[in-house]
């Protein structure tokens, strides 16, 4: 019995001490990304072929997504409306925009969420791979929660 215990004993010690499992990485339900962009934004930066565009004048846009439709304003006045198609499960995360009542005016963006922070990177003839390479002809979005 007690050359039971003698190797009882440092086998409970040991699962005792067994590392703890690692943590589950957690991915964020497609609509939870819908729902994240979700609110009030204002324009902070335009960037076209990766520069900084100057100054837009003295009046700010916003930007307001209200389900699937984003509608920039200026003034208060909206100039424009975009039904949205978020795929929140591709990276990064694609945006299809279609302007209302122009179908054939479609972005194909990707965006990202950096904090309050968005950033949306489109091209007119494709669809941006990064945010960083997006090239010479991309135009790059940064938009603040309001």
């Amino acid at each position: 019995m007690s050359a039971r215990l003698l190797f009882l004993g440092p086998a409970v010690l040991l699962l005792g001490f067994a590392p703890a499992p690692f943590p589950r990485t957690t991915r964020l339900d497609p609509t939870d990304h819908v729902r994240r962009l979700q609110g009030e934004w204002i324009v902070v930066e335009y960037r076209y072929g990766g520069e900084a565009i100057g100054d837009r004048g003295p009046d700010p846009t916003y930007l307001s997504v209200t389900k699937n439709r984003w509608t920039f304003s200026t003034r208060g006045q909206p100039r424009a409306q975009w039904d949205a198609r978020l795929n929140a499960t591709s990276s990064p995360r694609t945006l299809d925009l279609t302007r209302v009542g122009n179908s054939a005016a479609v972005r194909l963006a990707i965006c990202h969420f950096e904090g309050e922070k968005l950033t949306v990177t489109y091209a007119y003839d494709r669809r941006p791979t990064g945010f960083e390479s997006a090239g010479a002809r991309c135009w790059q979005i940064v938009l603040k929660r309001r």
